[in-house]
């Protein structure tokens, strides 16, 4: 970690020494897309998570019902993973997409 110190400011921010290669490394990852809706958003999501340093990062769609999502992207440790569709049934998501009009919303972990 390398401190990051401003004149006049006495908070001290610690920013991890290879956060500006992750950034880059994101930034390059967008600049190179192309291909198809679903490679877009593969590689923006991978990007976001490199660049945010998530262990997890993931784009999906919602049922009809509202009872399932189908992962249309998932990025686990800054690499693609298998997409799957899961039930909502039961769990806290269920109770936030059945008590909205479907707002967009970020959650991250």
């Amino acid at each position: 970690m390398t401190p990051v110190k401003q004149k006049n400011v006495t908070t001290l921010a610690l920013v991890p020494d290879d956060a500006n290669e992750r950034r880059l490394e994101a930034l390059t990852l967008l600049a190179g897309i192309s291909g198809s809706y679903t490679d877009f958003l593969q590689t923006s999501m991978q990007a976001l998570s490199i660049g945010m340093d998530a262990m997890l990062g993931a784009v999906g769609i919602l049922s009809e019902d509202k009872k399932k999502v189908h992962l249309l992207s998932l990025i686990q440790d800054g690499q693609p993973q298998e997409t799957f569709t899961y039930d909502l049934v039961g769990t806290f998501c269920a109770e936030i997409y059945s008590s909205t009009d479907l707002d967009p919303h970020l959650f991250i972990a």
